[in-house]
């Protein structure tokens, strides 16, 4: 069974001394008092040390909009229904098949030559396509994404338009989702906090979270207000830090013609193109001296006061993600995706951290890697669960460094730092696929880096969810003169979680280009890329399971892999409003040859996560199954309570079909749920 850590025991011990020793004294004069159920433990105890005169640094938590009024404003607002964009087959059926039946349309008046053979779209084509859009998806006739397809060839344009189209929707929700949720901070703000003289340090616009520094009476005021759920103190000595040769052919991930699909596409590569990529980091941005940046495509975003200065780190990373291509001494270094557009800033603090998750956000971002830690975190927190809401609240992905504390690096004691906690994320471990900077690739199965981090407390999920190579990865500081690669000048190692993880940024970029349905469904990105990992590459030594057979403690689903992520047998996004379902439900019925193996991976939303911070519990949890179609036997089952994602697989003995089943176990009425259900047969 797995420990807290020692800062937590310590944590707890210290809250009960200073409760022992005295009382703070409230606005209102009583002697003593309890903890009020809304301000967390270490909040308590700073305040228990400080006098009533003292700043104290806070967050709070406040009520989320209600789920259903929020939809229906979308909808009301921008023409487009939250309901079918989160339902895959909904919106295959309703948007998707009448986009291809328009373009269809409109190349048949197109007498001259096939669409395939044509150069670009007519005039008359295009008039005829936006006048069959305009009859079937309206939205879709928009003149902005219209002119976006004027120079791509005709056989490209459906699958253009259904990329543009989900871009769109995200784009228009963001705007509806802001404009509402920022009302509702600032009334708070104005209400309660204007009038308390107390320094508002951010207000979030996509969560319900306010940075804000207070006195101790103004906070025990802020306790009793009903639209607060919790108030943690923002310990400013929680810093935010970095998370310390060729990685695309490594993971299967072709950034010279693309990785291919044989899913989605008519065999041409992925390599970013419509696709934007954020870069968070807590050291500064990439430096524009690089060979790897292209000013066309790579923005340096503000973020407050932050100061963006170059910094190797954040080069190193953006470089690995989405580099544009180098040649050094015949070799070519380059980015998983060198077309995408990419933002990158900075945050050196909590508060700066969900401001720069908002920037980002607002500068078109989705997906957002996350290579830095919050020094000291050993668990869940407040962090970790702003990060949880602003993945289920945009629909962007995170993708995020587990940290390097193993084996006596870092603090030493192989926990996991938050943000790397957040349950809705997809947190990366560093695989060690070479033993120097000029060494090739090493045989398989690989090892973890000793420092990747991987321990949990045991209120949360196997963590991380995957891992990727991120020892000894060279890109190119200068083509010029001596010290060619990062890190040369610094003569450190260039090893880390922090590079594994835009390893698998790159590919999640590809997975998205390749099939749009995954922008704006972290869910279905995090189900894809862990059931098409290749647990086998990683050696099973010291790298044992615990609740889940198919999650290892030091790697979670195994090596990522960009081919396999590129291709499937099967998959289902949806989403259940506040339904519980206790039964299973068959999703799928498979057909297995002897010695075929079945895989599947069930991801959930996790909400309400304020309350893993309280008691470790959740609103929701889903159990994944598969049994034999012909007697009804158990063959996996997935039933963890912790986890949200489930990993089952089965290799048949002998011919057979096979269900896969889910069910729901646990849910609220008025919260939601997005899953999705991805299966592969090997």
């Amino acid at each position: 069974m797995k420990k807290y850590g020692k800062l937590y025991l310590l944590l707890v011990l210290t809250i009960s001394l200073s409760l022992t020793a005295f009382a703070p004294q409230t606005a209102s004069g009583e002697a003593e008092m309890n903890r009020p159920d809304k301000i967390d433990a270490a909040l308590w105890d700073v305040m228990c040390a400080s006098s009533e005169d003292e700043w104290i640094p806070i967050n709070i938590l406040l009520c989320g909009m209600d789920e259903t009024e929020l939809q229906g404003k979308i909808k009301t607002k921008t023409g487009m229904d939250p309901a079918v964009f989160l339902d895959e087959a909904r919106f295959e059926k309703e948007v998707a098949s009448k986009i291809r039946e328009a373009v269809e349309k409109a190349f048949r008046a197109e007498a001259a030559q096939p669409a395939g053979d044509v150069a670009e779209l007519s005039d008359a084509s295009l008039a005829s396509l936006k006048t069959a859009l305009s009859a079937e998806v309206q939205y879709a006739a928009d003149d902005d994404l219209l002119q976006k397809i004027t120079e791509i060839s005709p056989n490209k344009i459906a699958d253009e338009l259904i990329l543009n189209v989900r871009c769109k929707y995200q784009s228009e929700k963001s705007k509806v989702l802001k404009e509402e949720q920022l009302a509702v901070n600032n009334a708070f703000v104005k209400t309660h906090v204007e009038t308390n003289n107390n320094e508002v340090r951010f207000v979030s616009y996509y969560i319900p979270s306010l940075y804000i520094t207070s006195k101790k009476a103004d906070i025990l005021y802020y306790a009793q207000q009903d639209d607060v759920v919790s108030i943690c103190y923002d310990d400013p000595d929680f810093q935010l830090v970095p998370a310390l040769n060729d990685i695309p052919a490594q993971v299967g991930a072709d950034s010279s013609t693309g990785t291919k699909s044989v899913n989605f596409n008519d065999g041409n590569g992925f390599l970013g193109h419509g696709i934007s990529i954020g870069i968070l980091e807590a050291g500064g941005v990439i430096d524009i001296a690089s060979p790897h940046f292209d000013e066309d495509r790579m923005i340096i975003v503000p973020n407050g006061n932050e100061k963006l200065v170059a910094d190797t780190h954040a080069s190193l990373v953006t470089a690995i993600a989405a580099g544009e291509r180098v040649g050094y001494n015949s070799v070519v270094y380059t980015g998983i995706v060198p077309e995408a557009t990419v933002y990158v800033t900075r945050a050196s603090s909590v508060a700066t951290f969900v401001s720069g998750l908002h920037a980002l956000h607002d500068s078109g971002a989705q997906v957002i890697n996350i290579s830095l830690v919050m020094l000291g975190s050993q668990t869940y927190t407040y962090m970790d669960r702003d990060l949880d809401y602003f993945i289920n609240t945009t629909g962007v992905t995170c993708v995020v460094a587990a940290g390097n504390n193993a084996n006596g690096y870092g603090d030493g004691s192989a926990y996991i730092n938050s943000p790397g906690y957040a349950m809705n994320c997809i947190t990366v471990g560093n695989l060690r696929t070479k033993s120097s900077g000029a060494s090739g690739i090493g045989a398989k199965p690989y090892s973890l880096h000793p420092s990747s981090s991987w321990e949990e407390p045991n209120s949360l999920p196997s963590e991380p969810d995957i891992c990727a190579p991120g020892t000894w990865v060279r890109a190119v500081r200068t083509s010029t003169g001596t010290n060619p690669f990062f890190y040369d000048l610094e003569g450190v190692e260039p090893t880390g979680t922090s590079f594994a993880a835009p390893v698998v940024t790159g590919i999640v970029a590809q997975m998205m280009e390749e099939h749009s349905a995954k922008i704006g469904n972290p869910q279905a990105v995090k189900a894809k890329i862990m059931n098409t990992a290749l647990p086998s590459s990683v050696t099973t030594v010291n790298n044992g399971t615990e609740s889940n057979p198919y999650l290892r403690d030091l790697s979670g689903a195994g090596m990522v892999n960009a081919a396999r992520a590129m291709s499937g047998y099967a998959y289902k996004y949806a989403w259940n409003h506040g339904a519980v379902e206790p039964n299973y439900i068959t999703q799928f019925t498979v057909s297995l040859s002897a010695g075929q193996k079945l895989r599947a991976t069930l991801a959930f939303s996790n909400k309400n996560t304020n309350a893993i911070i309280q008691n470790g519990s959740q609103y929701y949890d889903m159990d994944l199954r598969l049994v034999d179609a012909a007697t009804g036997a158990v063959l996996s089952a997935a039933e963890e309570s912790r986890n949200n994602v489930e990993i089952v697989e089965y290799t048949a003995s002998a011919a057979r079909s096979v269900c896969v089943q889910t069910r729901i176990v646990r849910g609220v009425s008025h919260v939601s749920v997005d899953w999705a259900l991805e299966v592969d047969r090997y």
